[in-house]
């Protein structure tokens, strides 16, 4: 994989196959505990090329881990919310052990930002700091921030049928549904340039690059498939009650949030209020002007001077 040391492992903790791709040297003794998106999406497989290239491992060894149910750790069984948690920090105490690492860091992008979090309230000792990308805090308070700038965008364009289908979809008492998260709200937001990326040149066709990735076996490809809609059936309605203002929001470690502008998955007025009720020994906001959902990637020159 374009000449650098990359890993994949597999390991049984407690019963569970959790796998992860291992990128750099972990002799290092630095590493990054890199927490995917979705539910369901690990981003390695997707984002190979871009993050093979001048990002994380030029300073830490980075492990790509795949969430429980997903890629590498596909399970046909249940996982929730908590198990999630429980597997992130277990890899953790599993990662700190086997390379004697004298730096953890956990950064989580999107969902993975999510649990990052809540693993973070409870076993904060473990990481020497933490990276919120994209950060998720309260969903429903997110995607009705991000309703009326969406419905302000297609009000400009006169669309008056995509304006109904709004309307009427707000009204639903269940609102926001996975049907207007993953359907309707997610055209709107790639027609408005505010999902992956900003830049229209940088259009991501997932199962291309699925299938081009030579990390994962044929098989290993299916269940990045399969997982994605498992974890999504089994995940989505507990991420919709995520609420992040009840937890603890003190930290004995460094704490920086990065996002882009343009966004319009992750509400940015939400992640500048949850920011100013976090108290830590060190914290940063950091906007990215360019960027929309994946601001490490697409201001990626600016995000490795945080480091």
């Amino acid at each position: 994989m374009r000449g650098k040391r990359v890993v994949k492992e597999k390991v049984t903790i407690d019963g569970h196959q959790n796998g992860w791709f291992l990128v750099g040297n972990p002799q290092v003794r630095k590493m990054v505990l890199f927490l995917h998106g979705g539910p369901g999406s690990p981003e390695f497989p997707i984002f190979e090329n871009e993050l093979l290239s001048g990002f994380l491992d030029e300073k830490y060894a980075v492990c790509y881990l795949d969430f429980l149910g997903s890629g590498l750790s596909f399970t046909q069984k249940e996982v929730t919310e908590d198990m999630l948690i429980e597997q992130v920090i277990q890899v953790a105490a599993y990662l700190k052990e086997t390379y004697q690492l004298k730096q953890l860091v956990l950064m989580g992008h999107s969902y993975g930002s999510y649990i990052g979090i809540k693993v973070l309230q409870l076993r904060p000792a473990v990481f020497s700091a933490y990276y919120g990308i994209s950060q998720v805090i309260d969903v429903r308070s997110s995607e009705e921030i991000l309703y009326q700038k969406i419905y302000q965008l297609t009000a400009k364009e006169q669309t008056t049928k995509i304006l109904q289908q709004l309307t009427k979809m707000r009204k639903k008492k269940d609102f926001p549904t996975q049907k207007y998260v993953g359907k309707v709200k997610g055209k709107l937001v790639e027609k408005y340039h505010g999902g992956m990326f900003f830049d229209p040149d940088l259009e991501v066709k997932l199962i291309t690059r699925l299938f081009l990735f030579q990390g994962y076996t044929f098989f290993e490809k299916l269940n990045y498939l399969r997982g994605l809609i498992h974890s999504n059936r089994m995940l989505f309605p507990t991420l919709l009650e995520a609420n992040l203002f009840e937890g603890s929001l003190s930290f004995d470690i460094p704490v920086y949030f990065i996002h882009g502008e343009k966004d319009l998955q992750v509400s940015k007025e939400l992640v500048i209020h949850f920011f100013d009720r976090i108290t830590s020994s060190k914290k940063e906001l950091i906007i990215f002007s360019e960027s929309a959902h994946f601001p490490h990637l697409e201001e990626k020159e600016k995000f490795m001077k945080l480091f």
